[in-house]
């Protein structure tokens, strides 16, 4: 099997992995810290449920604070991509057992896909 079809079959199952693992992970530290600045558990899974019901963001700005939410996003997301480019330089990295072609792969799928 050449390289660049190890690295494709690899990124699916790396892709797969994080939708099935990384994904809801990120999702559970963020309901927790929502939790964590105070926001009850009704309004929490108003975040997380379909946008086309009533969802008001001046709500949750006012009563929560603008610089408390945007730390809960920033961390929660910040941390998703940090942990699937990690995850995907280390799955990468024992398939192709070649860490400068795993690293140039994972960079350009962060770069490019992200």
């Amino acid at each position: 099997m050449s390289t660049l079809s190890a690295i494709l079959l690899s990124y699916a199952v790396i892709f797969g992995v994080e939708l099935l693992l990384i994904y809801p992970a990120f999702t559970w530290v963020k309901w927790q810290l929502m939790g964590y600045i105070g926001i009850p558990q009704e309004e929490r899974k108003l975040v997380f449920s379909n946008r086309s019901r009533y969802f008001e963001l001046d709500h949750f700005v006012n009563s929560y604070g603008d610089k408390k939410l945007r730390m809960v996003d920033g961390l929660s997301r910040k941390g998703l991509h940090i942990a699937a480019g990690l995850w995907q330089l280390a799955s990468l990295h024992l398939v192709v057992k070649d860490t400068e072609i795993a690293l140039v792969a994972t960079l350009a799928y962060q770069i490019f896909v992200l």
